[in-house]
C-alpha cells in the first residue's frame, strides 16, 4: 500500500506529509550492537522482510491530526508475528532484562501514576486495571491503597495481589467494568491505538477514569531509531488528547512529562487522564502545528522540553560548548 493510499489510524484520512526516511539493512545484524537492536532487526528482516537484504521505511505526520508514524504500518498480524518470535528468544516485555518489578524506581513510579489516577478520580476508585502492564508492577501503590487490582498481559506470572484476567481484554467478562484503568507505554506498540482506546472505555464503569502514558519522541527530527520494530506510533500531547477523545473519553487532563527509562536515562512522556461520560464528545483534529513545532523548535518548546528533560538539554549545551564532562 502506497503512502497515498494508506489512512491515518486517528483520522482515518489520508493525507500524509513525509518527514524522513529510514534505512536499515541486514547484514548490520552482525555489526557490534546491543543485543536488545540485534533482536528487534532479526524480526524486521526474518519476521517482516525476510526476502529482502534491505528495508526503506518513509516517516510521515498526518496533515489533518499531526499523528506520525512510519509508511507501511505493520499490520495486527505483523505485530502478533512479531510477539511469537521474541517470545521464542527474548522477554517480550520491553526492559524486561534490565527493570525488576520489586526495584525502587517501579516503586516510586506505581506511586507517581497512583497520584495522577487519585486526582482525577473524582468518585474516588476500588477496582483497578492494568492493561499491557508487564508483570503488574505499576499496581504497587494502587496495592497499598487497598486497591482490586487486575491485569491483562501476556507476561507471567503477575505481581503478588495481583489478578491476571488474561492475555487479552477479551478474555475479560463482558459484563466486568473497573473505575480506573491504566495503559502505560502500550499504545505506541499497537496497530490500532484508537480502536484499543475505545475497548479500554468500554471497560471503564460510567465515570470512571483511564490513564494512558506514551513516550514523546519528536524533538527536532524524525522519530528514526536504530530498529523501527519496537515503536510503530509516535504521540504528542495533541494527538493524545485527540485519540482518547475520538474513543469516547473527555480529556481531564494531558500533560508533557518525563520518565525513568529501564536503561537509566530519562526520556519524555505525554500523561493524559480521560472519564468515561455519558455526553457524546466531538474530537475534532487539531492539524499537525504542535508536530511541526516539535520537529522545527523555538525558544518556547527548548524552555518546554527542558523542564521535563533537563539532562537531556544539557548534554546538548555540553556538546556544542565542546566538555567533554
Amino acid at each position: 500500500m502506497s503512502p497515498d493510499e494508506e489512512v491515518c489510524p486517528l483520522c482515518q484520512e489520508a493525507n500524509w506529509q513525509i518527514i524522513g526516511e529510514g534505512d536499515w539493512h541486514r547484514d548490520s545484524m552482525a555489526a557490534d550492537l546491543p543485543e536488545y537492536v540485534k533482536q528487534r532487526l532479526d524480526v524486521l528482516f526474518n519476521v517482516w522482510y525476510p526476502k529482502s537484504d534491505s528495508v526503506r521505511l518513509t516517516y510521515a505526520v498526518c496533515r489533518c491530526c499531526g499523528f506520525v508514524t512510519y509508511l507501511p504500518r505493520p499490520t495486527n498480524e505483523d505485530l502478533d508475528a512479531k510477539y511469537r518470535h521474541l517470545s521464542q528468544t527474548v522477554k517480550a516485555s520491553h526492559g524486561a532484562e534490565v527493570s525488576t518489578a520489586g526495584s525502587d524506581r517501579e516503586k516510586e513510579r506505581s506511586r507517581l501514576v497512583y497520584r495522577h489516577v487519585s486526582a482525577h478520580a473524582a468518585d474516588g476508585f476500588k477496582s483497578v486495571l492494568d492493561f499491557g502492564g508487564g508483570d503488574g508492577r505499576l499496581m504497587h501503590a494502587f496495592l497499598a491503597e487497598g486497591c482490586d487490582c487486575t491485569l491483562v498481559d501476556y507476561a507471567e506470572p503477575a505481581l503478588e495481589g495481583v489478578r491476571k484476567a488474561g492475555n487479552t481484554l477479551d478474555e475479560l467478562k463482558n459484563e466486568e467494568t473497573f473505575d480506573a484503568i491504566v495503559c502505560s507505554h502500550v499504545m505506541e506498540h499497537l496497530a490500532d491505538p484508537l480502536q484499543m482506546t475505545r475497548h479500554l472505555k468500554d471497560y471503564s464503569r460510567p465515570g470512571g477514569v483511564v490513564y494512558i502514558e506514551v513516550p514523546m519522541e519528536i524533538w527536532k527530527r524524525p522519530p528514526i531509531h536504530s530498529e523501527p520494530v519496537t515503536h510503530v506510533n509516535f504521540f504528542t500531547r495533541s494527538t493524545v488528547r485527540f485519540m482518547m477523545e475520538s474513543a469516547g473519553l473527555t480529556v481531564l487532563w494531558c500533560v508533557l512529562g518525563s520518565h525513568h527509562h529501564p536503561l537509566g536515562h530519562r526520556t519524555a512522556v505525554v500523561r493524559a487522564v480521560g472519564r468515561r461520560d455519558e455526553a457524546q464528545i466531538k474530537a475534532r483534529p487539531s492539524g499537525c502545528g504542535e508536530t511541526e513545532m516539535l520537529l522545527h523548535p523555538g525558544l518556547r518548546e527548548y524552555v518546554q522540553y527542558a523542564r521535563v528533560v533537563p539532562e537531556t538539554m544539557w548534554r546538548r549545551m555540553k556538546g556544542r560548548i565542546g566538555l567533554s564532562h
